[in-house]
């Protein structure tokens, strides 16, 4: 009889800084004192190398002109780092004169903090789409080989619909298409199908959201079909990330809803499933 071989999981970080996200960061009502990165992030480096995997890191700019230490050292502990932008504004938000700035001194800091250019790209908030699909051709101009910004299950706030299952060379022309002379790979986040219905496992709020058993139990089918993409923010992972009490409570729900559990899932999912960087599944690290 022959066995299953499961796909990798694709695991990736998306480092902000917890106040960063503009649906939650309107309702603040006085500049944070603190930002947390470097208590959230350490468990986070502990247990990747506790379970010995490996991880993308999405970062921006930002986070990358404070703490150039915390970069040397994810980079040194052998995780990608990707850009997350400069700013972590949506695309839509920036436009294209504005993003092109921006990705330009993201990838200089990476570089020079690193003395790599990054490979990987993911946009602010998943907003990719083709609204915004005239970041691709910047992309492709700066050298990213691949692409992380495509959530395939269309929500509220983003996401595209029909777009391919998995990786996939994605259209400059309509970022659901494939086309196979693109510069551009696209690795959309993890989704599982039930019947006709796109279900988000991606990671997130979507990772807290649904009971440990069964998440994990369409992340085991996923596997069987293709590498699955899984994204976390280190707000997520961390209890004492401040709450912002003014928001509406449904939103403070997606922001804040089973974090205090949220490690422990954390790492059952990193002693469950072997966990890899998007460039050590994909190749891209490899010398030609």
């Amino acid at each position: 009889m022959k066995q299953t071989v499961h796909k990798k999981i694709m695991l990736s970080f998306d480092i902000e800084f917890w106040h960063d996200e503009g649906w939650l960061s309107e309702y603040m009502t006085e500049e944070p004192k603190e930002d947390y990165i470097e208590e959230s992030l350490s468990p986070v480096l502990t247990s990747l190398a506790k379970y010995n995997a490996k991880a993308t890191f999405f970062i921006t700019g930002k986070i990358i002109e404070k703490y150039p230490h915390l970069l040397k050292e994810i980079a040194e502990k052998g995780h990608e780092i990707a850009s997350h932008g400069y700013t972590h504004q949506p695309l839509d938000k920036l436009g294209a004169q504005r993003f092109e700035v921006e990705i330009q001194k993201a990838v200089a800091g990476i570089e020079k903090t690193t003395g790599k250019r990054p490979n990987g790209f993911r946009a602010p908030s998943f907003s990719l789409s083709n609204k915004t699909k005239w970041a691709l051709p910047i992309l492709a101009a700066h050298g990213f080989k691949y692409d992380s910004s495509i959530f395939p299950v269309p929500v509220h706030r983003y996401g595209v619909a029909e777009v391919p299952e998995k990786e996939y060379r994605i259209s400059f022309d309509d970022v659901a298409q494939i086309d196979s002379n693109s510069p551009i790979l696209e690795i959309p986040v993890a989704f599982s199908s039930i019947l006709s219905f796109r279900i988000p496992i991606a990671g997130g709020v979507y990772f807290r959201l649904l009971p440990y058993w069964i998440f994990s139990g369409m992340l085991r089918s996923v596997q069987k079909q293709r590498h699955a993409a899984l994204y976390f923010h280190l707000y997520e992972l961390y209890n004492k990330t401040p709450t912002i009490r003014g928001a509406p409570w449904v939103k403070r729900a997606v922001k804040y809803y089973n974090v205090k559990n949220n490690f422990n899932r954390f790492e059952k999912l990193l002693r469950s499933f072997q966990c890899d960087s998007i460039e050590n599944v994909m190749g891209f690290n490899k010398v030609i």
